[in-house]
């Protein structure tokens, strides 16, 4: 383990620790949890990053990203990727776009591979650790 993966684990304990034993009133943001991010450029450095997340995950797709995220009580760790670095971008018809000079212009859908699908609607995976 690196020196800065051991003071960030350091300093999440000690988050911790303080708000057990705090009477600082959390409102919103007990609902939201801390979220970290982990973004990969490839491929390959996806399915990686993926594999290693283990346990149950989420699969889904949110604005231009494809994202595997696995979910401890409020908080997660999000594996993210270009959506288009995974996913085909297929035009599926046309349509017709109101203004005062109308016009038609090309519809398109994203073709992702097996699990993802649109946020709200997760795909839960479990892979060995």
């Amino acid at each position: 383990m690196t020196d800065e993966k051991r003071v960030y684990i350091e300093g999440l304990r000690d988050l911790a620790d303080y708000l057990e034993t705090s009477e600082i009133e959390l409102g919103y943001e007990y609902r939201t949890g801390i979220r970290l991010d982990v973004f990969t450029y490839s491929e390959a450095m996806f399915a990686e990053q993926q594999r290693k997340l283990g346990g149950f995950r989420e699969k889904v797709l949110e604005g231009s990203f494809a994202i595997v995220r696995r979910s401890f009580g409020p908080h997660s760790i999000e594996v993210n990727i270009s959506r288009d670095k995974v996913c085909e971008r297929v035009e599926v018809g046309e349509r017709v776009v109101p203004a005062t000079d109308e016009h038609v212009e090309k519809v398109y859908e994203w073709k992702c591979p097996e699990g993802f699908t649109a946020s709200g609607t997760p795909i839960l995976t479990e892979v060995p650790a």
